[in-house]
């Protein structure tokens, strides 16, 4: 079974005390907290300033969408239909901006505070929760290593593309969930459980349709990941009889949000967006792949619109490129768990660079102003593999570590002089960095 070879080949490590389960997931929630609130106080936005924290559309658009759904809730059952300016249909501005579940307690936080402080309250909590996610899907998958679990989720939760996009509040239900479908996954294939992943998926395609259709693809590409990590089974039957779980799973979760999806899709049906549907559609590449592999360093500031379709926030720790190359080098893990997680990895950064598939992973419509909307399940992935290989990094002899460390190096330099910067300051800093981490990688956090 899929969950025993990962137990296996888990890390046998003791937890340090002081990082237990419950200790590493207040960490992973707290933590994250802390350095926004930081932030905000150095920047003077409520509650340490005048400030909002929101931009962009989370100040032009999502406080008045708040207010209006304020106003339309307590309509009853003519709520679907707004006589604010000339009218409109307020169902299909639901469906895409407010339906997430975690609005009601912005609603209620609205009765005693401004929109924009209970907006923020509640922004906070969910940036706290992808922290927690992401640690606790890290300390199941890896036998209990909180240490590394509270570490993962930090690195998940502060990452570029949460600082970058967490003004777009409906998004971040998904970003939150993402490390506990791919567990539901892993325990569909492990054991045939099935009703995690239906629950999970039905709630990320309800809170946000657009969203949730990212995770429907990397559902379908995760699912045969996995299938190829657990190695051939045992008989036909039994392949197939999961392969139609899944397909029933999959389905489930779809119906469980069909009360959005199907007016949704009357409502787009009607819209420019939908008769533009593939328009944009090119058989060119986006910028320079060097830069794009540069926004892995540590240098780089977080997008929160951008123009460029080549731009991408991708940043999730220094420590990720020394164990992306330890991961492939350390014979313990199994040459079929290389193969799936590599071929993931360069789907979706492909995704980054090639104009096709970027237009296929953002759903036919070409993003307007915030690019590269699915990179978060890059970044899930990559911190997934840096957590397994720093679980296993003792097992790895000094041969592997050296050649994984300067390949690291390598890669660093190589970024640095792609986009002019081969002879500044952050160069030596990365450097520092990296071999800081790589030194701390088989060692207790």
């Amino acid at each position: 079974m899929l969950h025993k070879r990962i137990s296996k080949e888990s890390l046998k490590v003791r937890t340090p005390r002081y990082f237990g389960r419950r200790s590493a997931l207040l960490t992973a929630f707290f933590f994250p907290i802390l350095i926004c609130c930081i932030g905000f106080a150095g920047m003077g936005v409520w509650p340490f300033g005048r400030y909002s924290a929101l931009v962009i559309d989370g100040v032009h658009q999502y406080l008045g969408f708040y207010e209006e759904l304020a106003n339309q809730v307590g309509k009853g059952l003519d709520w679907t239909f707004s006589g604010h300016a000339l009218g409109y249909s307020f169902f299909s501005l639901f469906s895409y901006y407010l339906s997430s579940p975690f609005n009601l307690l912005i609603l209620l936080l609205m009765k005693v505070l401004y929109v924009n402080d209970a907006v923020t309250i509640v922004m906070l909590l969910k940036i706290g929760l992808i922290g927690l996610c992401m640690a606790w899907y890290m300390g199941k998958k890896l036998s209990g290593r909180w240490d590394i679990a509270a570490c993962a989720g930090c690195m998940y939760a502060l990452s570029n593309y949460v600082l970058g996009y967490y003004s777009n509040l409906m998004w971040l239900d998904c970003v939150m969930l993402t490390p506990v479908l791919a567990w539901s996954l892993e325990e569909l294939v492990g054991s045939g459980a099935w009703k995690r992943y239906a629950l999970v998926l039905g709630y990320c395609i309800f809170s946000n349709y657009y969203m949730g259709f990212m995770l429907c693809v990397f559902s379908v590409l995760y699912y045969l990941a996995l299938l190829g990590m657990a190695g051939r089974p045992s008989g036909s039957g039994i392949l197939i009889k999961g392969i139609l779980k899944f397909a029933g799973a999959s389905l489930l979760a779809g119906g469980l949000a069909a009360g959005i999806l199907f007016p949704a899709a009357f409502a787009i049906a009607k819209t420019t967006a939908a008769r533009e549907v593939g328009l944009a559609a090119g058989n060119g590449v986006y910028g320079n792949i060097w830069e794009q592999f540069g926004r892995l360093l540590f240098d780089s500031l977080p997008y929160a619109t951008s123009g460029d379709q080549a731009s991408v926030n991708l940043y999730c720790g220094c420590a990720v490129l020394p164990f992306l190359g330890f991961f492939f080098l350390n014979r313990g893990i199994r040459w079929q768990k290389k193969l799936a997680m590599g071929a993931l990895l360069v789907f979706y950064f492909a995704g980054f660079h090639f104009q096709i598939l970027n237009l296929l992973l953002h759903g036919m419509h070409r993003p307007v102003g915030m690019p590269n909307r699915f990179a978060f399940l890059f970044i899930f992935l990559l911190i997934s593999v840096f957590g397994e290989a720093w679980a296993m990094a003792d097992r790895m002899g000094k041969e592997a570590l050296a050649i994984g460390t300067a390949a690291a190096l390598f890669f660093l330099r190589r970024c640095r002089r792609a986009n002019g910067k081969d002879n500044d300051s952050g160069l030596h800093e990365s450097n520092s960095a990296l071999l800081h981490f790589v030194g701390q990688g088989n060692r207790p956090f």
